[in-house]
């Protein structure tokens, strides 16, 4: 997938957002500044986490970690943290987390509360041919990104 593609996704779920409220709804909001601050944070917050999605998929792809072979359902259906019995690391973040991720956006779940990735990333990284240290960076701010807001975005 090309970074057109990412951007496309991007637009894709800017316009999910923007599209499940009517005009109608958008007029009322428009008249309680309160309302207005409380839909722009949710908006704010849904962009700023599928820039961070899109940038561990990018950097993923850029540094030939990804994957264009899905592992099999037993893999990926795997009750251990992380699957870490059935798939590596990398496999992990592309197949079940990133998608995990991206239906939460699609889909308007609940955001994630708090996060904890970057450990097992630095472990993980350790041990790989590759230079992930871009990629670590930007598990690091998914973090504190999530840990910072996760808690606001699930209000």
């Amino acid at each position: 997938m090309s970074m057109s593609c990412l951007r496309c996704w991007s637009c894709f779920v800017v316009a999910k957002v923007f599209r499940r409220e009517p005009p109608l709804s958008r007029a009322i909001i428009a008249t309680f500044p309160y309302l207005q601050s409380q839909v722009q944070t949710v908006d704010t917050f849904s962009h700023q986490l599928a820039d961070l999605i899109l940038g561990i998929e990018a950097e993923m792809r850029r540094i030939s970690l990804w994957d264009d072979e899905r592992p099999s359902d037993e893999a990926l259906s795997s009750l251990a943290p992380f699957c870490h019995d059935t798939l590596t690391f990398p496999q992990w973040l592309q197949w079940v987390f990133l998608a995990k991720m991206k239906m939460v956006l699609e889909t308007e779940e609940d955001f994630p509360s708090s996060s904890e990735i970057t450990p097992l990333a630095e472990y993980s990284f350790e041990r790989l041919a590759q230079d992930t240290d871009r990629l670590l960076e930007l598990i690091r701010e998914f973090d504190a990104f999530i840990n910072r807001h996760g808690n606001e975005a699930g209000e």
